[in-house]
């Protein structure tokens, strides 16, 4: 076991992480909380071009933490799950949930993943911040690629570069002065993060998350021995060289940059002549907030599954509203105006023709967009294709081709 495996191990046997639940049903079911990965609720980010399919996939969490698998396994019982940790504190919780909750579609096994052989691949890989603690993140990604089938996903989340920055430059502070993963460390560390004043780099970042304010949340976001943080270019250079590729991006913070040009003509025209990654590089520079990139994965050979890379033919999806934003719409006299607030922002968006019953229902995902571009004309057709598109570039809707399923 070499030195950094050592470290991450007694890392998160010491200090448990994330902060687990100790009861699924009252902190997720009840409160109709799902996780990003769940392959139900998110059915359409995996695989936007297949029907659901809920039972029988074969699904890895590989570095499964406290109770991420758990809490999958628990939402999605008819399918199996197989979840490893290095950490025995981790695995032993999940067991702990797991008889709590009488899981039975849950193996448990405490072993780095990339060690393990496998009697079958896998329909679906989940690795939440995982791969950025190790040496050599290619490990992991030809583990996942070897393991995975042929018509499989992978889901990946890691850290990105911009955001996390204030982390570097506080760690060299915290390395002069010897700090490690103990008690007086970490009261010290926050001593000196309190005495910040409120608009330095390293205040604002640790005032966006909830993890500053535990002992196990401090050590992971502030004492971490070894992580990498992910440009979005690095981390298709990654996927790429281990014969994958990117089928979709999850986080609306690295895809959404064409919100910032939707409205000028001459600049949206450039952005979209653009590569992707050079899109997406704009997208992570100009939002900023990418402490969290999440992307999906596939076999290289399935270029016609990658939904960001394909031409869509808005005709042939279901569309709906992303978590998190509310929808408005109002008559005047040009049209319907449809309003989006998400996050502090407010977007405006005109359609012609249309009654605001038939957008409702559009935008709920219960009809198909060409339901209602049939009831058109050719020109009036186009634009409003274009007008969705612009929606969706802006990452303020989703999409899928088949119905999907909401909290």
């Amino acid at each position: 076991m070499d030195i950094n495996i050592k470290n991450l191990k007694k890392q998160y046997e010491n200090f448990i992480y994330p902060k687990p639940t100790e009861d699924i049903d009252k902190d997720y079911i009840q409160k109709k909380k799902a996780l990003l990965s769940d392959p139900y609720y998110f059915w359409h980010r995996l695989w936007p071009e297949k029907p659901l399919i809920k039972k029988g996939l074969k699904i890895l969490v590989a570095g499964c933490g406290s109770q991420q698998a758990s809490i999958l396994a628990h939402f999605n019982k008819k399918h199996f799950f197989t979840a490893v940790d290095l950490s025995k504190t981790s695995i032993d919780h999940n067991y702990k949930l797991k008889k709590k909750h009488n899981i039975q579609n849950l193996n448990l096994i405490c072993e780095d993943f990339r060690n393990l052989k496998f009697e079958e691949k896998f329909d679906y890989i989940i690795s939440t911040g995982v791969i950025h603690h190790l040496e050599e993140p290619d490990t992991a990604i030809n583990c996942f690629q070897k393991n995975l089938t042929d018509l499989g996903v992978i889901y990946l989340m890691v850290y990105g570069s911009k955001e996390s920055r204030p982390i570097s430059e506080i760690k060299k502070v915290f390395n002069m002065f010897g700090f490690d993963q103990n008690k007086k460390s970490i009261l010290q560390g926050k001593n000196i993060i309190n005495q910040l004043l409120p608009d330095h780099p390293v205040k604002i970042f640790s005032n966006k998350f909830y993890d500053k304010n535990y002992d196990e949340g401090f050590v992971d976001l502030f004492l971490h021995k070894h992580e990498k943080f992910f440009s979005i270019k690095e981390l298709f250079s990654l996927i790429e060289r281990n014969n994958l590729m990117t089928k979709n991006c999850i986080s609306e913070n690295i895809s959404s940059g064409y919100r910032y040009f939707y409205d000028d003509e001459e600049m949206s025209k450039k952005f979209k002549q653009m590569k992707l990654e050079d899109q997406l590089e704009i997208s992570q520079i100009l939002n900023w907030s990418d402490r969290k990139i999440i992307i999906t994965c596939c076999k290289k050979n399935l270029g016609n599954r990658s939904i960001i890379k394909m031409d869509l033919n808005f005709d042939e999806l279901y569309i709906f509203g992303i978590r998190g934003a509310k929808y408005n719409f109002s008559k005047t006299a040009e049209g319907i105006i449809i309003e989006i607030n998400y996050k502090k922002e407010k977007f405006k968006f005109l359609f012609n023709k249309f009654a605001g019953q038939d957008l409702v229902k559009l935008f709920q995902g219960n009809i198909k967009v060409s339901e209602l571009t049939k009831l058109l004309n050719i020109e009036e057709s186009v634009k409003f294709k274009q007008t969705l598109e612009t929606i969706y570039r802006c990452k303020l809707l989703d999409i899928s081709f088949h119905p999907v399923n909401n909290l």
